[in-house]
């Protein structure tokens, strides 16, 4: 038997979708991103703040609606944008109207038509009329008169009015719309003033773009550069767009905030990564974000602009005139001792491929990943030579700068004439180098750099504001470590009481050293404690507000990535459930568990074989009663 039932949403909805969380700038931004949608060539788009009425107006030029638009333009959760545009989710109009104020007029006539469609919402009224309904909202028709575009005004406000609002929403939305202003596509005013974006004071040769490929054959784009002089207020990081809207601004995304990287800024464009409907953040659970935050951490544009930062030097050489002055007998250039680990790898990761002479004959020098084999290969021809450097040879582990191999392999290529005389010296030196360093690779006491950091495990890794700190423990050659738990489970959290043990395993003797590398770099956001006993993790996380801590643990052995994978993570986290004083208990990691089953990262049965082997049964059990 089955029964047929009116599922027809209470009238209360428009209100209640108001109460979703927008600031008075994120609600009117909202309608300015239909006003922007809405655009015929270049918008013009008019906020009016009205401090004697209590009024916001936001009008445009762009092409209007007809009946049929206004209707689908009330109709809530109407999502009929196609991809590319700023508001999408159907919520955007209504929401925010709602949140500013109590009563809402729009007017809207498109191009050529003569014609003016209007509607009143009223929210008094429209709760309290019993006879008005879903399907009968009242729309008005009208001679137009010479116009066309879109006009909402919102009384009976909600929110206040104070006289510096209307210069703060100017810079807000000169930095929110940059792309579209600069472009010339909107120009945007408040209070007849127009909005400009922001100048940026960034270091002159700074600037590195980024380019990052995700799985799915989307791309993440933008640039990274540093600021002219440290923030001291937090006001550094990347701003994050999305179809040229900029959704956070001055986000710490991929590096830990800190002194030491309080010049770094930039832009990335993540057109393919989901926002939540109020578009003031990026759903940062969603694989597709993690999966950009990993690989733009990774990236070599990420860490040179890290050690860039830290170091305050930004014009270290590139390989091309380091190798063609040595091959040409000019002067150098200036090369430091030393060279951080993630500059190294920039420099190693971004060389292209380059010629220069060498008295009449030319040299190609390119540099590629060999694998664990011979620093460079020679290939010569008829009045021209070709070298490959490889970049994976451990020869670059024995020195604190790349350059000076570089400089070693330019003065070789230059002093040795071609022939099977020179293939024979080089072979023979690389046999006899590659038996020395043969044993000399990372012991099993280090993190090492060839340890995969992420599980292949869609949807699954590290979270977000551990990236940074993971990657300071690979660069500073860790002992060995394993960030498990919490530390990948978080996202899988839910009702999260806004305090969070993270744990990382390391190896005997080791916690100490481990602990102090992740408090240099965590800054005052995250405290990280060394073997913490139950009193003492009881004592710090037994205040008010939110806490993160890292607590290290010391194992006898450390197998596998620097990161758990899912199932390892799964049966760490049942052990940590039943210490006292972790705010995650047994029945929460049951929780995490189902979770993990639904979305395809767990198999059940898979689970309770690992949990055997490491003797968790009982507590597996325990956890899905």
């Amino acid at each position: 038997m089955k029964h047929r039932v009116d599922i027809t949403p209470d009238k209360s909805l428009i209100r209640k979708t108001g109460l979703a969380g927008y600031s008075t700038a994120e609600a009117i931004a909202e309608l300015v991103d239909n006003s922007i949608d809405a655009r015929v060539g270049r918008v013009e788009v008019s906020v009016h703040l009205d401090f004697v009425e209590g009024s916001i107006t936001v009008t445009d030029d762009g092409h209007g609606m007809d009946v049929d638009g206004l209707r689908r333009a009330m109709t809530v959760a109407r999502g009929s944008k196609p991809d590319g545009t700023l508001g999408r989710f159907g919520m955007g109009m209504k929401s925010s109207c709602s949140a500013l104020g109590g009563r809402f007029r729009l007017r809207t006539s498109p191009p050529g038509s003569g014609r003016e469609y209007g509607l009143t919402y009223d929210e008094e009224e429209w709760l309290a009329d019993g006879s008005a309904r879903w399907d009968n909202y009242p729309i008005s028709e009208d001679a137009a008169g010479d116009w066309h575009g879109t006009s909402i005004r919102i009384d009976r406000l909600k929110v206040p009015l104070y006289p510096n609002q209307s210069t703060n929403l100017r810079r807000g939305f000169g930095r929110r719309y940059a792309s579209y202003i600069r472009d010339g596509e909107a120009a945007i005013r408040v209070n007849k003033k127009i909005c400009e974006p922001p100048e940026e004071d960034v270091e002159e040769g700074s600037r590195i773009d980024v380019e990052l490929r995700m799985r799915d054959g989307s791309s993440v784009r933008g640039h990274v550069g540093l600021l002219r002089s440290r923030s001291v207020g937090g006001d550094y990081g990347m701003d994050l767009y999305k179809n040229g809207r900029l959704i956070r601004q001055h986000v710490k995304f991929g590096f830990v905030a800190h002194p030491e990287n309080a010049r770094i800024t930039g832009r990335l464009e993540m057109d393919d990564i989901p926002v939540n409907f109020q578009k003031n953040g990026f759903i940062t659970e969603s694989a597709q974000y993690r999966e950009a935050l990993r690989e733009f951490a990774g990236s070599g544009p990420a860490r040179r602009i890290q050690e860039m930062s830290r170091s305050g030097v930004h014009d270290a050489p590139s390989m091309e005139p380091v190798f063609g002055s040595l091959v040409s007998g000019s002067d150098p250039p200036k090369i430091s001792r030393t060279m951080g680990a993630d500059a190294a790898r920039a420099v190693m990761e971004d060389a292209a491929p380059f010629t220069v002479d060498a008295g009449g004959r030319s040299i190609r020098v390119s540099m590629r990943s060999g694998g664990p084999g011979p620093l460079y290969d020679i290939r010569d021809g008829e009045g021209s030579r070709e070298v490959v450097i490889n970049r994976d040879s451990a020869w670059f582990s024995f020195v604190r700068n790349p350059l000076f191999l570089v400089g070693m392999i330019a003065a070789e290529v230059s002093a040795m004439p071609p022939g099977p005389e020179f293939a024979a010296f080089l072979r023979s030196r690389n046999e006899a180098v590659e038996r020395i360093m043969g044993g000399q690779a990372a012991g099993p006491g280090r993190a090492g750099r060839g340890r995969a950091r992420v599980p292949d495990a869609p949807g699954y890794g590290l979270a977000a504001e551990l990236v940074g700190l993971h990657d300071h423990l690979v660069e500073e050659s860790a002992p060995r470590f394993q960030f498990t738990a919490m530390s990948t489970l978080v996202p899988y959290l839910h009702n999260a009481k806004g305090t969070v043990v993270y744990t990382v395993h390391t190896v005997p003797g080791s916690g100490e050293d481990v602990a102090g590398m992740l408090s240099d770099a965590a800054g005052g956001g995250i405290t990280v404690m060394d073997r913490p006993d139950r009193g003492a993790l009881r004592s710090l996380l037994g205040g008010h507000g939110a806490r993160r801590v890292i607590a290290v643990r010391e194992f006898r052995s450390i197998r596998g990535p620097t990161v758990a994978g899912p199932y390892k993570a799964v049966v760490d986290m049942l052990a940590e459930s039943k210490r006292r004083g972790v705010p995650v208990g047994i029945d929460e990691v049951g929780g995490i568990i189902r979770r993990m089953i639904r979305d395809g990262i767990l198999d059940g049965a898979r689970l309770a074989a690992r949990a055997r082997s490491a003797k968790r049964s009982a507590l597996l059990e325990e956890a899905l009663v």
